[in-house]
């Protein structure tokens, strides 16, 4: 049987041509939580024909991005031709520039810099929007963008090669996303909420960061950090205990889900929207579902957190929930 080529789907409904690519070849990676373990990975090839849908519209001119724009076919070439980016992945170029109201911008990567870094980085600069579930990259494929996290967040999975997948990191607002100087993706990244990215070229990016060295400095920076978070993360999964592992959890994700002015204090309470179900909890922490339901279970009775549905958290006693998780 003849494979199946972006290009088919673009005639057919050019508005759906990712969407078919990934329904033909890839099973989603679910915003209810990795779901992989033991199917067959489909084939590379597959793959990058998926990750060349980015080159169209990442190659289109700034005219072209802005003429887009206008008549609110965002994903179409500057000519008219070629395939749509999915209807929800929308370019949010506006005539302040992309930068403008940005709501992360003082902590992104673009913190810091002067007007010639940011206009030097602006120019390459869409924003994206994806859906909860929507693969953003696929590991082994070309790496053709890096984006800073706008909004949402985001899970970073690396399987083995009979499928097995395991969570490795999270993305937050403000966070970086992707490799400079590396051809393949690493990981697959996935929205676990909706999520808006602002997005450029890798390779025009590159260097953007070899002619203004103080990006450079702050990208190594962010870079240092991760490595850091990574070896934290280790700890956490040979050392602490379950109820350490869970309420620290808990907490990392309070302290990402507001700013430092609202967050939780003895005579306060957070509540937030926990981004992760209990098996994709689990899936972080080395742990299973059963184990993770049980930790929240006792955190409730114990008058430390109250669980409204399956996803709100409300932290009633944050000195307590420090205590449980070994902070001091």
């Amino acid at each position: 049987m003849r494979a199946f080529h972006p290009t088919d789907a673009a005639v057919r409904a050019p508005g759906e041509a990712v969407q078919a690519v990934i329904r033909c070849h890839r099973p989603s990676i679910s915003a209810a939580g990795p779901t992989g373990r033991g199917r067959d990975r489909p084939p590379l090839k597959a793959a990058e024909r998926v990750g060349r849908m980015w080159e169209g519209p990442l190659a289109r001119t700034r005219a072209g991005r802005a003429a887009g724009g206008a008549d609110g076919q965002a994903g179409r070439d500057s000519d008219g031709t070629g395939p749509e980016w999915p209807r929800r992945v929308e370019d949010r170029r506006t005539a302040a520039g992309p930068c403008g109201g940005c709501t992360v911008r003082d902590r992104a990567l673009c913190g810091g810099q002067d007007d010639g870094d940011l206009a030097a980085l602006e120019g390459l600069v869409q924003r994206r929007r994806f859906a909860a579930g929507d693969t953003v990259m696929w590991a082994d494929d070309e790496a053709l963008v890096c984006a800073n996290v706008v909004s949402g967040v985001l899970k970073m999975v690396a399987a083995t090669p009979d499928g097995r997948e395991q969570i490795v990191g999270l993305l937050h607002a403000a966070d970086f996303v992707g490799q400079p100087y590396a051809d393949r993706v690493d990981f697959t990244v996935t929205a676990l909420t909706d999520a808006e990215l602002c997005t450029f070229p890798r390779r025009h990016f590159e260097r953007v960061l070899e002619e203004h060295p103080r990006m450079g400095n702050l990208l190594l920076r962010r870079t240092l950090n991760a490595l850091h978070q990574a070896r934290r993360r280790m700890l956490t999964l040979a050392r602490l205990s379950a109820p350490e592992r869970v309420a620290g959890l808990l907490l990392d994700m309070a302290a990402r889900a507001a700013p430092a002015d609202d967050r939780a204090s003895p005579d306060r309470p957070m509540v937030f929207d926990l981004p992760l179900t209990r098996g994709q909890m689990a899936d972080v922490l080395g742990m299973t579902i059963e184990t993770v339901s049980r930790q929240l279970t006792r955190l409730k009775g114990a008058g430390v957190l109250a669980l409204s549905g399956s996803r709100t958290v409300t932290i009633k006693d944050a000195r307590a929930l420090r205590a449980r998780a070994g902070v001091r």
